[in-house]
């Protein structure tokens, strides 16, 4: 595969210096003869004209070419339109992290971390109400792994081959969001509580 890459530009050398020896006498008459002719009729111009009138010119396209730099630019400035993003609300920064959960076990943490803080908030129960629902033991592994344990705790295989390995993160999210949902209402009171 590399030998047929430098084939080709190999191929247009080689013909480049074969013409080269074949046509020199016919570039030499096309091509350096008109070449060297324009550069000695420029030098004989060049020579007429006296040293002051050469140094004035000089001089005269050294001052444009300074002031030219120096003066403002008179055009109004194009400025490009800022483009403001959105702030991700709480809703956007939760979906993306459930969509992300999907991936690896960081973001599976991620987001058991983000419930289980939800979870752990005060609730208050008004009295005469039943109790909190009680937890199922696959929840509530989930949310003590989310604010006890780390990522790292939940290692993902070295080899992309090998299953992964069974952990107290791999709960459907919707079952604990329910969960919650059921232990604010619960709560409430009479007034909407808010995640």
């Amino acid at each position: 595969m590399r030998r047929q890459r430098w084939v080709l530009p190999g191929a247009i050398v080689v013909v480049s210096v074969i013409l080269s020896f074949v046509l020199r006498d016919v570039a030499y008459q096309a091509i350096v003869v008109p070449f060297a002719y324009v550069l000695w009729i420029a030098g004989i111009y060049y020579a007429v004209v006296p040293q002051f009138v050469k140094w004035v010119i000089l001089l005269v396209a050294l001052c444009l070419a300074v002031a030219w730099n120096l003066i403002p630019d008179w055009r109004p400035s194009a400025r490009k339109a800022v483009q403001r993003t959105r702030d991700e609300g709480q809703v956007e920064s939760l979906a993306r992290w459930i969509h992300r959960a999907r991936e690896s076990n960081y973001f599976k943490w991620q987001l058991a971390n983000r419930l289980a803080h939800v979870g752990t908030a005060p609730v208050d129960v008004p009295a005469g109400k039943n109790a909190l629902p009680p937890r199922s033991e696959a929840v509530d592994q989930y949310l003590t792994a989310g604010l006890n344990n780390s990522f790292v705790d939940f290692p993902n295989p070295r080899n992309r081959f090998q299953p992964r390995l069974p952990t107290p993160l791999d709960v459907d999210p919707t079952e604990v969001v329910e969960y919650l949902e059921s232990q604010m209402e619960m709560s409430r009171d009479g007034r909407p509580t808010s995640l």
